[in-house]
């Protein structure tokens, strides 16, 4: 009987372990974005997650300016942009999701250089560039998107929004419409980075 508790605490110990070692990797990930440029940071929680406040694109995290923060910085997380701060308060701050579609920025695509604007169509939708892509243009579906990073951009280059999931010509307005799927894991944010940019 004696052995037969220990061993179900053993197995209970083992799989809280793995656990923490399933969270820690998870965490892990959300923090180690590869960001072009020498960008000082500042890791976040998430205080209200995506999850609970998804109708108004906007999520809270624990860190403000105490910690440096300031209104338009940069948020990433796993291997992603998750949008920028739009107010900053002493201990918190509030964070507008790429998923916005008032968030609007200007992307390039990573194998053709091509510059184009894009923007946010809600927290179940891809991010879809519509502006600036010619219809001529070779981009492909699974195309890296990253920021464009032009002269007064509201953001640095090179961070990554994601893969393009479709293109839609659109002979109208003689460009393509790139849906692409984003690289953050937005609905499963614990922590962020934000880039003191």
């Amino acid at each position: 009987s004696r052995l037969s508790e220990e061993l179900a605490e053993a197995r209970s110990r083992q799989l809280a372990n793995a656990n923490a070692v399933e969270r820690l990797d998870r965490l892990q990930r959300e923090i180690d974005v590869g960001v072009q440029g020498d960008y000082a940071t500042e890791i976040a929680r998430v205080a209200t997650g995506a999850h609970s406040n998804f109708t108004n694109h906007r999520l809270e995290i624990d860190k403000g300016s105490s910690s440096g923060l300031e209104v338009g910085m940069p948020v990433t997380a796993g291997n992603g942009l998750v949008g920028r701060l739009v107010r900053v308060a002493t201990n918190r701050s509030t964070v507008q999701l790429i998923t916005d579609p008032t968030f609007v920025i200007g992307v390039r695509i990573g194998e053709t250089q091509e510059i184009g604007v894009g923007h946010g169509s809600g927290p179940r939708s891809p991010f879809v560039v519509d502006t600036g892509i010619s219809l001529d243009s070779s981009v492909e579906v699974d195309d890296a998107v990253l920021t464009s990073g032009l002269d007064r951009a509201v953001m640095p280059p090179d961070l990554v929004v994601g893969r393009v999931k479709e293109v839609q010509p659109d002979e109208a307005a003689q460009s393509l419409i790139l849906r692409v799927d984003l690289a953050a894991p937005i609905s499963q944010l614990d922590v962020v980075k934000v880039l003191k940019w």
